[in-house]
């Protein structure tokens, strides 16, 4: 029998709502049971892409099996489809087919799609209720859970969405086999990104468990990211919009970010957080708030993972990127930065600090691998 593990999700803000997150292997057959149950009359809207549209067929057979039809809408993948456009062609997709306020929306793919379809159901004649099937790394262990969606605009990423927290989430461990090596790989930046801000424990064993990683190790996986999720929950339940805590979470992205705005989007998410790693770590060692070996340690378990290769960023270029990052205080970037791995610096309830450009700069002279 295939294990499963189910974390709960209660979120305090308003009313108290609680979802679970169901993590383990072949989970179509308890989704469409899940869905038939708790939405009996909503109409079932699937949003997916051109890549993962191959998993719609064991969707759809699924909730044949208990009664219910589905209409499926397919995007391009990958980040530059993430636009306001593309809402408007997922809204019309549906509307055109009669879809209004008795729909239920189900994501089936990476963070683009569960980012995307969560906000389009949270507009969609005003909010309808959404369930997340995340199918990679990144959207498992971070964008399905804690309830942000989003887009991206020529000024940024992310910078026009809602907070609107998912019905529940099937994290289906099987469809990672199918994953292409890089991006596969590439997805554990956010999960070193997991360890760093709030478990030492778990970056030890990452360094420890190359070999299993790289060999998708179906029970490693199973308790590597249901611990992830684990240490999401635990940031996102104590502050749900970004007030605070939850700033931790973005540790590696300000500059992560920018440089895959720097790239049109052409480089992959998760190498591009995993360079912001290694660069926000040299920050915060410039600083003095982390140690040199610290530093050696996460760009040691980047580059056993091949997130980070050989590469040099131009500060002039990145830089004034940065400044476009959500945490900005007066078009000034700012960074959360690490006091040790496992332990993020704080001062009485700021996790984001202001960092001179030059600092940043020279952080981004160094060479990566």
């Amino acid at each position: 029998m295939k294990r499963i593990k189910r974390i709960s999700v209660t979120i305090p803000a308003g009313l108290p709502r609680r979802y679970d997150i169901t993590v383990g292997e072949d989970l179509f057959d308890a989704a469409a049971a899940f869905i038939a149950k708790e939405f009996p009359k909503r109409r079932i809207a699937v949003v997916t892409d051109s890549h993962v549209n191959r998993y719609s067929a064991r969707l759809l057979s699924a909730l044949s099996a208990v009664g219910r039809g589905a209409d499926v809408c397919v995007l391009q993948p990958g980040e530059r489809t993430k636009k306001l456009a593309t809402i408007e062609r997922i809204t019309d997709h549906f509307f055109a087919r009669g879809y209004g306020r008795d729909s239920v929306f189900i994501a089936l793919g990476g963070g683009v799609v569960g980012d995307m379809t969560a906000f389009a159901a949270s507009i969609f004649t005003r909010g309808v209720p959404f369930v997340q099937m995340p199918t990679t790394i990144v959207s498992m262990v971070d964008s399905s859970v804690g309830g942000k969606t989003g887009v991206d605009t020529r000024y940024g990423k992310n910078l026009i969405g809602t907070f609107d927290q998912p019905q529940t989430v099937f994290a289906s461990l099987d469809l990672l086999t199918t994953l292409p090596d890089d991006e596969y790989r590439f997805g554990f930046s956010e999960v070193i990104k997991h360890a760093l801000i709030r478990d030492k424990a778990l970056f030890a064993l990452l360094e420890k468990n190359i070999d299993k990683i790289r060999a998708r190790d179906m029970s490693f996986l199973a308790d590597c990211i249901a611990r992830n999720i684990e240490i999401k929950k635990s940031v996102v339940e104590k502050d749900e919009r970004e007030g605070g805590l939850r700033q931790i979470l973005n540790f590696g992205h300000t500059i992560g970010h920018a440089i895959e705005r720097a790239s049109n989007y052409r480089m992959n998410h998760g190498r591009a957080v995993g360079c912001g790693l290694v660069y926000e770590s040299i920050i915060s060692s410039d600083l003095g708030h982390l140690t040199q070996t610290d530093v050696t340690r996460i760009a040691d378990l980047l580059r056993g993972l091949s997130i980070v290769t050989p590469a040099r960023f131009d500060p002039r270029r990145i830089i004034p990127l940065t400044r476009a990052d959500k945490k900005a205080v007066g078009g000034k970037a700012r960074y959360v930065m690490l006091s040790s791995i496992g332990t993020v610096r704080s001062e009485k309830g700021v996790y984001s600090f202001p960092v001179d450009d030059a600092v940043a700069s020279r952080a981004l002279a160094t060479r990566l691998a």
